[in-house]
């Protein structure tokens, strides 16, 4: 194992929050403590947890930082930010297992000067084998993949950025009270103040985390409910996301489509017509084509079987999505603009 610390300073710190996740850090330290190449230290915010995180930690050499009451993954990693003393912060969630040169490859991508930040994603394999946990990595995984490398999400499964350039933004928008799209607006922001971000397709860390379906429906309506506001509020301050790693116009045009077919398929049935009928699956059968990239790749890494469940469940997020830019337009435009 290679000893994290150096006479000279850590070169980089890896920031990690966490609530109520102590179970993962059997798995995840390990793998972070493996790493080479690279002097660092680790700083865990304990935001609120009910469990015992310390206990979690005791074998190993970590600052603890707790919050007594829940204030959100933004909150956490800012608050691990401002005691980090590397010139490079690393965030990684508690459910990442990272890799041996994870932390190293993070330093040579920053050697470029021209870079506030590197980012990266999920491999395609993830150790729950459940049918939703299975499909979300898979999703995620290929939506990076495809992403060129110039990019305005500061994906925080694995991102790391310039401490100066950290402090210089502000952070992260505590306005965020859970998690999932305050690194969205971080990095919206980074980039619209005319910072660069560089998404590493080499730079993959492992996801932990089990979801269950009604779990993954309701975490994807919400980001899309949050995404919607971020864009609204971007737009009524002049500011024009131009590298979004959102869906592309392929899935965006699942979200009008489905229910469409949905519609027409249940009038077809109701009424016995066979142009309704042919309009369901007019819909149905070009979303399924737009979307061929994904069930192509998800072909490639799964079985059969696991391919024909993920064909309607796509066809279940469009609407998903759908109804979380609906929640989110209506939040908005009644002055809730979180």
């Amino acid at each position: 194992m290679t000893d994290p610390r150096s006479a000279t300073g850590p070169a980089i710190s890896v920031v990690i929050p966490v609530h109520d996740g102590a179970h993962y850090f059997a798995r995840s330290m390990p793998a972070l403590f493996a790493s080479e190449g690279v002097a660092f230290e680790v700083v865990v915010v304990d935001d609120g947890s009910t469990d015992d995180p310390a206990a979690a930690l005791a074998d190993y050499p970590v600052r603890i930082e707790r919050h007594e009451t829940a204030r959100g993954a933004a909150a956490a990693r800012n608050a691990g930010a401002s005691v980090a003393r590397a010139p490079i912060v690393c965030f990684v969630d508690a459910d990442i297992e990272v890799a041996p040169d994870t932390l190293a490859r993070v330093a040579r991508a920053l050697d470029d000067s021209a870079l506030a930040g590197v980012v990266g994603m999920l491999s395609a394999d993830t150790e729950p084998r459940n049918f939703a946990s299975q499909y979300d990595n898979l999703y995620m995984h290929y939506t990076y993949r495809v992403h060129p490398p110039e990019m305005d999400i500061f994906y925080t499964s694995i991102a790391a950025i310039r401490r100066s350039v950290f402090v210089e933004v502000g952070g992260f928008d505590e306005h965020y009270r859970g998690a999932g799209i305050e690194d969205m607006e971080l990095g919206q922001r980074l980039v619209g103040q005319g910072h660069r971000l560089r998404l590493d397709h080499d730079l993959q860390v492992r996801h932990l985390k089990r979801f269950g379906l009604g779990q993954l429906l309701r975490i994807n309506r919400a980001k899309a409910a949050g995404s919607l506001k971020i864009m609204l509020r971007n737009r009524a301050a002049g500011r024009r996301a131009t590298k979004h790693v959102g869906p592309g116009w392929a899935f965006l045009a699942g979200i009008p489509l489905v229910p469409i077919g949905l519609v027409a398929g249940v009038s077809a049935l109701v009424a016995g017509s066979w142009a309704l009928a042919a309009v369901a699956a007019a819909c149905f059968g070009f979303v399924l084509v737009a979307n061929r990239g994904f069930l192509g790749f998800v072909a490639r890494r799964r079985s059969l079987p696991f391919v024909f469940a993920s064909a309607p469940f796509l066809l279940v997020q469009f609407m998903n999505y759908g109804a979380g830019l609906a929640a989110g337009a209506a939040g908005y435009w009644a002055g809730r603009r979180y």
